[in-house]
């Protein structure tokens, strides 16, 4: 075996005398659980990102900001997938080395730039649940849809100018069977490697930014309704919850309507007549259920009738006297509802946290040991690593579909709408 010198010389020399073939893991029966796994990540990736693609598009509700960044996140999963299944459905399957020169080049390079994109489209969406958590009324004008765009192509415009080396220089590059790409080993390795390094921490830190910000305007929302005494907070609970509905029943009434309105800009006291206008029998409209004749007081049933009235009226103050014992923090259903989009985003980061740190931990340890010393130690490491980070590409659908009401509901809608 070759001796390690990739560490020290950007050549191909030192690269292609190691014998690279134990390390193809194309044989039986891994391979046929490498394409399946590859299949399964097409369909379930493709198939869901084009359903919130074509979901926001058609409801004309869910066209906001925040979701055409989420739709350029689903772009950039498509291609991500469409760039790197084929050629490793062909490597697996004939057991060969692709050859790192014209289409495979070209094919490598658009899957790590919608990668790197991936990467820096997370800074942008943090920044958008910031405004629309945060600041909710100037949400509006800060978002717009000018600076959406913009947030959009500088993302790729910045991992684009990254990962063009392989492009402009050509020919310094191999094959590296583990990874299953074309790996570049030119005069500018190092330089792209820290372009790489810095739009990874830039998103990351501008993310944990504006979560600790969302987390403070959370507390403050907490301390404001902490500072209401129980009592109010117990008859704020008791009248958005516990009162029952009001039902009102209309009556026919004899008042024309200027008398009606004519009756309610006339004061409770008149200045001739000191009587209050409830106690006179002109006073009163047909349709209340008091509005009853002198005649009728008469009868028999008056006094029944009255009994059962003030009864109901009994019935009723005991009802509102009634309160709720307060058990916790109460917050708005929109403060909620923001709060829930936050929580999406976050969960989506985690999982490409999850999904690309195994990637991350082989790749840093290949740039410090070198390709043979580490490939010898940590191939088959490598290969999971690299099927394991396809898990991004499918994951953020399932996570709309499980935080995301709006789009769930809007994604039905579209399909009962088809079958009818």
């Amino acid at each position: 075996m070759a001796t390690n010198s990739t560490n020290d010389s950007f050549y191909l020399a030192n690269s292609t005398a190691f014998d690279w073939e134990p390390f193809y893991y194309a044989d039986p029966p891994y391979r046929e659980l490498q394409m399946v796994w590859l299949a399964a990540c097409t369909v379930l990736g493709v198939c869901g990102n084009m359903a919130l693609l074509i979901t926001v598009s058609c409801v004309q509700e869910l066209r906001t900001p925040g979701n055409a960044l989420l739709c350029a996140l689903a772009v950039a999963d498509i291609f991500q997938l469409l760039s790197k299944v084929p050629p490793s459905m062909i490597f697996l399957l004939h057991g060969k080395p692709l050859a790192c020169d014209g289409v495979f080049v070209i094919i490598d390079t658009v899957y790590l730039t919608v990668g790197q994109f991936a990467v820096n489209i997370i800074a942008p969406i943090s920044i958008d649940r910031y405004w629309y958590i945060c600041s909710p009324l100037k949400y509006s004008e800060t978002m717009t849809s000018t600076r959406t765009a913009l947030l959009i192509g500088l993302s790729f415009l910045l991992a684009m100018v990254t990962m063009v080396h392989p492009l402009l220089e050509g020919g310094n590059n191999y094959f590296n069977p583990p990874y299953i790409f074309c790996k570049y080993l030119g005069l500018a390795r190092k330089s792209r490697q820290a372009m790489i390094n810095v739009c990874i921490l830039v998103p990351m830190i501008t993310m944990v930014f504006c979560y600790y910000k969302i987390w403070r305007e959370l507390k403050r929302h907490q301390n404001r309704h902490n500072k209401v005494s129980p009592i109010t907070r117990s008859e704020m609970e008791y009248s958005e919850t516990a009162l029952p509905p009001i039902t009102e029943t209309r009556h026919a009434s004899v008042f024309s309507e200027g008398d009606a309105d004519d009756e309610m800009d006339e004061p409770a006291f008149s200045t001739e007549n000191d009587t209050p206008r409830s106690d006179r029998p002109w006073g009163k409209k047909a349709s209340q259920p008091d509005a009853v004749p002198t005649e009728a007081c008469l009868a028999e049933g008056c006094s029944n009738k009255n009994a059962q009235r003030s009864t109901e009226a009994t019935g009723e103050s005991r009802l509102q006297s009634v309160t709720l014992a307060w058990d916790g923090v109460q917050i708005s259903p929109e403060f909620r509802a923001r709060m829930r989009s936050a929580t999406m985003v976050l969960l989506i980061v985690a999982a490409y946290v999850v999904s690309w740190a195994p990637y991350f931990a082989v790749l840093i340890r290949s740039n410090a040991l070198g390709d043979e010393v580490s490939t010898t130690t940590d191939g088959p490491w490598q290969r999971f690593a690299t099927m394991f980070s396809l898990l991004s590409t499918f994951s953020n659908p399932i996570i709309y579909a499980y935080r995301n009401p709006q789009l769930r509901n809007g994604f039905f809608r579209l399909v009962r709408r088809r079958m009818l």
